[in-house]
């Protein structure tokens, strides 16, 4: 396994001013996770307490993977950092108080807030505004660390409610700048309400302050991300609201998405599922007359998860198991997904440089790269044609509302994607 890699990207010009080659890949820290799950509610404001330059660039990297957001920032001097910064907070608050008027008001410190040690909350105590959430990213953390830590802070806001409201769930994980997201969730809410379940709440991408205070009324708490962020939030609900949850399952292919539905079946002792019977028959029905097993028998496929972790458990397992494609090589963030995802792989790279990844895409030879921008810009230097986006960054607002990954129809969609990609290979290399 690689060893982890946490750089800075660049690209860097050579002498005669015109070529241009990647050196390094942007890892996302705990303060990007942070922001990217506190940005999603909609009638919340976000405050990060920082310098001008950290509060451009995580706007600027944000808007690459979603329409629009509000975020707003205390931009902070040289010698606010030096001397404190505590007025300057106070005076944004005011007036984000008083012209916006938001439901919560969620602020993130920067690394710089944190080495002078500004007492930020007790500026929010003295501001006066009922939920005010203070969220303190930990440095040298990463991604998952700082969604996990804004999960966590938002439970100061939530208010308990002893009686569970039956048959309705939470979908915990989904944030900004996660990839696919608004399709994943469509896709998860139809085959909930299939069964007669709703949805209480998602936390937090797309939420609204009282659907977030409204979490603990859920019967269940569902893990989209669980190898990449949710499930510590998850735990501490269980402890202080008493809202059990499952995070064994990812709901990615055709058999997973009916046993993940079946497992919240059993739940909430709904017996009768019809729905799932018929999606399965659907999925029978979109194989013979797509002949997709007659394609995907014996292909091979490389997947670049540096950001998604779960879906890399997902879709290999689906891959492999159903689809009868091989994965040759798989790259993810997390120990524990290598872990998992070695079983069906016996090349898992966990946090690799660019040119490790260059390297096993050029060993392996796939004949499909499922990856992000970096990886198909790396992929196509080395001669690989067949490439689906599957992770951040990518190139712009790309296949996030009609594209599931997750569920029956992300099923279909992942295989159909593949299928598509070979056909078109085909008919290139035939002409």
């Amino acid at each position: 396994m690689a060893k982890s890699h946490g750089t800075v990207w660049r690209l860097v010009m050579t002498g005669n001013g015109k070529d241009f080659r990647m050196q390094e890949i942007h890892t996302p820290s705990a303060f990007e996770g942070a922001l990217w799950t506190t940005t999603g509610v909609k009638d919340a404001a976000t405050i990060f307490h920082a310098p001008p330059g950290c509060y451009i660039n995580q706007h600027v990297n944000m808007l690459i993977n979603d329409w629009t957001l509000e975020l707003y920032s205390t931009n902070l001097s040289y010698a606010n950092v030096m001397q404190g910064a505590e007025d300057k907070l106070e005076e944004v608050m005011q007036k984000i108080i008083l012209k916006k008027k938001p439901k919560a008001i969620f602020i993130v410190t920067a690394p710089s807030v944190e080495v002078t040690q500004d007492d930020v909350e007790g500026v929010a105590n003295k501001v006066g505004f009922k939920d005010a959430v203070v969220i303190r990213p930990p440095i040298g953390g990463i991604v998952s660390d700082g969604k996990d830590e804004a999960f966590l802070r938002m439970l100061d806001i939530m208010e308990n409610s002893p009686e569970k409201m039956d048959r309705t769930v939470n979908l915990l994980g989904p944030t900004n700048s996660t990839f696919n997201w608004i399709a994943d969730v469509c896709e998860l809410k139809r085959m909930l309400a299939g069964i007669g379940v709703t949805v209480n709440t998602v936390m937090t991408a797309g939420a609204t302050v009282d659907e977030i205070k409204r979490a603990p009324q859920a019967g269940l708490n569902l893990c989209m991300y669980p190898y990449d962020c949710g499930v510590k939030v998850a735990q501490e609900m269980e402890i202080r609201f008493g809202t059990p949850y499952r995070d064994e399952i990812v709901p990615i292919g055709f058999e997973n998405s009916a046993r993940w539905l079946e497992q919240v079946a059993d739940f909430f002792e709904i017996e009768d599922t019809p729905f799932v019977k018929e999606e399965m028959g659907s999925a029978l029905d979109f194989a013979r007359a797509n002949m997709f097993f007659t394609v995907t028998f014996e292909m091979t496929a490389a997947l670049s998860f540096d950001n998604n972790n779960t879906y890399a458990v997902g879709i290999s397992e689906f891959f492999k198991g159903e689809a009868g494609v091989g994965i040759v090589m798989c790259s993810v963030s997390s120990d524990l997904a290598a872990e998992r995802i070695s079983k069906v792989c016996s090349a898992v790279l966990v946090n690799p440089t660019i040119e490790e990844k260059r390297d096993m895409f050029v060993s392996t030879a796939p004949m499909a790269i499922f990856g992000n921008f970096y990886d198909k810009k790396v992929s196509m230097d080395e001669g690989f044609k067949n490439f689906i986006f599957a992770d951040i960054p990518t190139i712009g607002y790309l296949s996030t509302e009609n594209c599931p990954f997750m569920g029956f129809r992300g099923a279909k969609y992942l295989v159909q994607s593949l299928v598509n990609e070979v056909y078109m290979g085909i008919f290139l290399e035939t002409k």
